[in-house]
């Protein structure tokens, strides 16, 4: 009898876990959605206007849950996800509210950090680094913040392209740079379709010593 009541226990907190579970997916804002989706190997991008919308929810979101969906995504072990999730937390760290920017400085750059050690390839590193040092320089984010806003200014709307190449938005005349990050979005989004995924996975890993898998 103690064995039964102590298995149907069981399955109800397994089946109450589980609706929680549920239950905060389908309360996951779209602003949060967007992180995921438009950080994942099958979606092309993110575009600059996604980067834009992305920074715009950080004056509406909780800087904790935008924090969150940027940690998870670190996690990531796809050299891919990570590429595309740092562009994305570069261009919001400079653009986006100084309240996210002040919480993510306390509680996320860890996990930057800890990345920065086990990654390879330069460029990548590169822009770990600069993520960091954002983090850590508030006198360099108030410089890169207001030299975003001149090349903005300068430039009037951006259009929706792709904005990989960019590393969020460095230096207007970082030509050079921005001709290596072309380089190395070519290397790893412009493989042909018809590439084995064993073929992909090797390529991806030699970019960065990460293991590849599709998110």
């Amino acid at each position: 009898m103690r064995n039964r009541l102590s298995r149907l226990n069981l399955k109800i907190t397994s089946l109450t876990d589980s609706i929680k579970s549920k239950s905060l997916v389908s309360n996951e804002s779209q602003d949060i959605k967007r992180i995921r989706i438009i950080t994942s190997v099958s979606h092309k991008g993110p575009t600059s206007v996604e980067m834009q919308t992305v920074s715009r929810s950080t004056h509406i979101e909780n800087p904790r849950a935008i924090t969150d969906a940027f940690l998870s995504r670190l996690n990531s072990q796809s050299a891919l996800v990570l590429l595309k999730v740092i562009t994305l937390l570069i261009f919001v760290l400079k653009t986006g509210s100084e309240e996210f920017y002040e919480y993510f400085s306390k509680e996320g750059v860890w996990r930057l950090k800890a990345l920065s050690t086990s990654v390879l390839n330069d460029t990548l590193k590169g822009k770990i680094s600069e993520a960091i040092r954002l983090c850590q320089d508030k006198e360099y984010w108030y410089e890169k913040r207001d030299e975003f806003k001149m090349m903005r200014n300068s430039m009037g709307r951006p259009t929706p392209r792709s904005s990989m190449d960019t590393n969020g938005l460095i230096s207007v005349n970082s030509r050079e740079q921005i001709l290596k990050d072309l380089k190395l979005e070519d290397e790893v989004l412009k493989s042909p379709r018809s590439e084995s995924s064993a073929t992909m996975g090797g390529r991806l890993r030699r970019l960065t010593n990460i293991n590849e898998e599709d998110e």
